[in-house]
């Protein structure tokens, strides 16, 4: 078969198939709304109609073609099924035990962490939960069903929805739902209200269901104005099982009491009230808190002595003031405190902590430097800004126990900073904080448009010290790329361009207490730097 005759058998061919001739028209007139001449009328009108005939000739052929190919299609994607079908009878998970099954749901729908770091998340819906897991199929449903622990868990946090919002008529059948299939098991929930001094009717059913079932309550996070306390307390609940309490009163009252509602909580571990909350309102808190491990609070100092005497078991604390400083007083027994967080130094004349790890001071005064001294097992330290200024010697050798630091300093201590943190020469022997590994530094507020602010040379002899280093600084390239070769031989080296980002990494958020100036400046910084771009 010569050339000519395979090129026409690969393609098809049919009784009468011939193309038409290409139109000679001027591509000017059909590409254009000029006016056609007289002369081209008759050779256009040719052409639609012979182009019309074939058109109608190729509709002919292509209708059998298309007709195959749907029902070629159509076999394909039944067969596809059928094969997706007999792959998933051969999954493992078919083959895992219901026990193991369950444990994964436990994981994938119960919180990891404190629930009330989900206040604020969506209220829940059929999307989250464990509803998604129940609509999978027969064997996922009946697992889920007879899983009493993953119906829980209620997010309930109506701040972002309206009251009138259609969502609204599904949340009352879903809580009901899930105290139905908890089958008594202890209950964790988060609720926020939507008005700052009043309930919404759905609000109100909800308390009211949550409230007929608070001997289960484990744990509870309520965000609300008084009158949601209040509706709560006429239902005469009791707490018998409730373990963590997290409540805020959200209100211009002065002064507002949750004693009388909260009274019997006899068992209570973990205490928060009006905690990391921006508003000046003192909560006279539950008085029989007598077995507490966790209390944070932002409240008046007599409202905290309340606490702090009852409860001398404490292993963490986190305490706001209201008013003054005290600055005398009796001290506090605390002997198993372990981590605390603070604004001020002063309060440490108030408290013997001789157990305490963790110190998280807002405030850098040079009185914090004498009680660093008297902290023997005090391993890690976080301090803010400072208000005046300080020794860094003292301040170092004060606290010669410390493995873990993150500080913040204004950025022309930073040259004094690096020399006693730089490692010993021939001439200069170098002994503060002997034990340090760990360190993150907020130098600032950073201004770019001044150039390096820093010799990066004394930043790469410190950091070589190290094992784990966040900073807030972004290094030029050639700094850039050193750090990437420590990286490589172990260390862990993290610069963040927001002093936020360094001290979310080294704080727990349940004794972030500091006020960030920084951040304020960096954002304008920011701002400056793209409008000078643009």
């Amino acid at each position: 078969m010569n050339a000519t005759a395979a090129s026409s058998a690969s393609k098809p061919c049919f009784a009468g198939d011939k193309s038409i001739e290409q139109s000679k028209i001027p591509r000017d007139i059909l590409d254009t709304n000029d006016p056609t001449a007289e002369h081209n009328l008759s050779a256009i009108r040719d052409f639609v109609a012979r182009g019309s005939a074939r058109r109608a000739f190729l509709d002919g052929k292509i209708a059998p073609l298309r007709a195959e190919l749907d029902r070629l299609l159509e076999e394909r994607t039944a067969l596809d099924t059928e094969i997706r079908k007999h792959q998933g009878a051969l999954s493992p998970l078919r083959h895992l035990p219901t026990e193991i099954l369950s444990l994964i749901f436990t994981f994938a729908v119960l919180p990891q962490e404190p629930i009330r770091n989900y206040m604020g998340f969506p209220l829940m819906d059929m999307k989250t939960g464990p509803w998604p897991l129940s609509a999978v199929c027969r064997r996922w449903r009946s697992i889920t069903l007879s899983s009493p622990r993953l119906w829980a868990f209620l997010q309930l946090d109506f701040i972002d929805e309206l009251p009138d919002a259609p969502s609204m008529s599904r949340v009352v059948p879903m809580v009901e739902a899930h105290i139905a299939r908890s089958q008594n098991t202890p209950l964790s929930f988060t609720f926020s209200t939507f008005y700052d001094m009043s309930l919404s009717q759905t609000e109100e059913e909800v308390i009211e269901l949550l409230a007929e079932h608070s001997d289960v309550w484990e744990v509870a996070v309520l965000y609300g104005p008084p009158i949601l306390y209040e509706r709560l307390r006429s239902f005469y609940p009791t707490f018998d099982n409730l373990r963590t309490l997290d409540v805020a009163i959200i209100g211009d009252d002065e002064e507002s009491v949750i004693e009388d509602v909260f009274a019997d909580c006899l068992d209570l571990q973990d205490l928060f009230v009006n905690f990391d909350l921006n508003r000046d309102i003192s909560v006279t808190p539950p008085a029989y808190a007598t077995h507490l491990r966790r209390y944070g609070s932002q409240n008046l100092w007599k409202h905290h002595i309340e606490i702090l005497t009852a409860s001398t078991q404490l292993v963490e604390c986190a305490l706001q003031l209201l008013d003054p400083l005290p600055s005398s007083g009796f001290k506090i027994q605390l002997p198993s405190l372990c981590r605390l967080a603070i604004e001020n130094a002063i309060l440490l004349n108030l408290l013997d902590t001789p157990s305490l790890q963790e110190l998280y001071c807002s405030e850098h005064t040079a009185e914090l430097h004498g009680h660093l001294q008297k902290l023997p097992k005090l391993w890690k330290l976080f301090v803010g800004e400072p208000s005046t200024p300080i020794g860094l010697l003292t301040f170092f050798h004060a606290a010669r126990s410390i493995t873990s630091l993150c500080i913040y300093l204004h950025m022309p201590s930073a040259p004094e900073l690096f020399e006693i943190l730089g490692p010993p020469t021939e001439y200069q022997e170098n002994d503060a904080l002997p034990n340090l590994h760990t360190l993150a530094l907020c130098l600032g507020p950073l201004d770019y448009d001044l150039g390096t602010p820093f010799d990066e040379e004394q930043l790469m002899r410190v950091l070589r010290s190290f094992r784990m280093c966040a900073m807030l600084y972004v290094p030029s390239s050639d700094t850039g790329n050193r750090l990437d070769n420590l990286r490589k031989q172990g260390m862990d080296a993290k610069l963040e361009p927001q002093s936020k980002q360094v001290y979310e990494r080294m704080v727990p958020r349940d004794f972030r207490l500091y006020d960030d100036n920084y951040c304020m400046v960096e954002r304008l910084t920011r701002r400056k730097l793209r409008d000078k771009s643009s």
